[in-house]
């Protein structure tokens, strides 16, 4: 089954099931001075907060839901450079997600620790030259009454997929640049001569 966001910026959308019926809002009030807030509240006939998210920069940001607060860093121990985030919800089970350049992908960890994929990130195009595409979380119809926490940690994780992107993106950036400046510099010893 997919699951809709309504805009491309993760942290300030709506997601609606394959009816449209908006199933939760995600709400983040951006602050210079202080820590960056996200709220995602489930939408029903009686709505309520899932999780609300305190971003930090120098020091782990902070997850509260289910009357509990904990240290992101502590909830998702990390692999491979903070691509692969473990985590126990709150069925017991544990699960852990795959975060690469381009999508995310969520697995249900056995006994062995192998991967039963049941959730991913996918986009589609939404045609025409500027439009962007369509995000949406796929979720296999056995794993949706983990729905909650699979939107939870994703909205928590997408962020620092997106860092980690971003700080692969810069150091090859400069690589290049570092490369660039080496072959300047052998060609104009080249020219000297």
């Amino acid at each position: 089954m997919k699951f809709f966001f309504s805009k491309h910026d993760i942290e300030k959308a709506d997601i609606s099931d394959e009816r449209g019926r908006v199933l939760y809002e995600i709400r983040t009030k951006n602050s210079l001075i202080h820590a960056d807030k996200t709220t995602i509240t489930k939408v029903s006939s009686n709505p309520f907060v899932l999780a609300n998210i305190e971003w930090h920069s120098f020091h782990s940001s902070t997850l509260r839901f289910n009357e509990m607060e904990v240290k992101m860093s502590e909830f998702f121990p990390s692999e491979r450079r903070g691509r692969i985030r473990f985590f126990a919800a709150p069925d017991g089970r544990k699960y852990k997600w795959r975060l690469d350049m381009k999508d995310c992908i969520f697995g249900e960890l056995d006994e062995c620790g192998l991967t039963t994929e049941i959730a991913m990130l996918g986009a589609q195009s939404a045609g025409g030259f500027f439009h962007q595409d369509t995000h949406f979380l796929e979720v296999s119809p056995s794993a949706l009454p983990l729905l909650d926490t699979i939107v939870m940690t994703f909205v928590c994780l997408e962020r620092s997929r997106k860092e980690l992107n971003n700080r692969e993106e810069s150091r090859e950036i400069e690589a290049s640049m570092d490369h660039r400046e080496a072959e300047d510099a052998r060609v104009e010893d080249i020219l000297d001569h």
